[in-house]
């Protein structure tokens, strides 16, 4: 079976982003959490990391509940530390559940939640982060690919389109071996006597060095010309 895998863009997961913050908007609305307190951030799964980068998301992971907490109450509680049973960290906890079952509607929403992941969300309030994983469905759902734009290409004639081409052509007249110091040693007049006989069918050669054409070589009024005698499809001429 063929699979056929689609990269998803950067258009797109710019697109992504700015959904997830709008999807976050009702979590926020019920918790009094600021619009500009969670930050957003949307790359491709499967990427990856510098070994520092690691290690600074494992901090941010672990230093997430106590920047949510803080985030739902900037005045340290107020008191809710000091009263059994800390009700601070307790709604923190709660509102952190909140969070990840609408995540989990998210990433299920159209389709199956099992599904490898397609992105990775991260999540930032203050120092602390949480990651979130969204399969392909989902990405499609939130943030859907482009419809194609523009007209389809006509289909185009390749031989009359090309055939008023210039193409430059080489004729190999022959091959010669010399000494070095013979070489060094050439003057005006001196001959070089090629092994190609005049019976003998040159080979024509396009600029890449493909041979082409066999023919030979003669006069064509003012100009130095090759009759082809057979091309590269085995075709003779005359």
């Amino acid at each position: 079976m063929t699979h056929v895998l689609s990269l998803i863009g950067s258009g797109r997961l710019a697109l992504l982003e700015r959904a997830v913050a709008a999807a976050l908007q009702p979590w926020r609305d019920a918790w009094g959490i600021p619009v500009d307190a969670v930050g957003v951030a949307v790359r491709r799964a499967g990427q990856v990391e510098p070994a520092a980068a690691a290690a600074q998301r494992a901090a941010a992971a672990a230093a997430w509940r106590g920047a949510l907490r803080d985030c739902l109450f900037p005045d340290g509680g107020a008191g809710l530390y000091a009263s059994p049973p800390l009700l601070a960290p307790r709604l923190a906890g709660q509102a952190d559940e909140a969070l990840g079952a609408l995540m989990a509607q998210l990433a299920q929403a159209a389709g199956n939640a099992a599904a490898p992941a397609a992105v990775e969300i991260d999540l930032g309030i203050g120092a602390g982060a949480r990651r979130f994983a969204l399969p392909r469905t989902a990405v499609d759902a939130l943030a859907p690919k482009p419809a194609a734009q523009g007209t389809a290409l006509e289909a185009v004639d390749l031989g009359g389109v090309t055939a008023a081409a210039e193409v430059i052509l080489e004729v190999d007249a022959g091959a010669t071996e010399v000494p070095l110091g013979a070489l060094a040693a050439l003057r005006p007049g001196d001959v070089l006597r090629l092994d190609s006989r005049l019976d003998q069918a040159l080979t024509v050669r396009v600029r890449g060095g493909a041979a082409i054409a066999l023919g030979y070589l003669g006069r064509s009024g003012d100009y130095a010309a090759v009759e082809i005698v057979k091309s590269s499809t085995g075709a003779a001429t005359s």
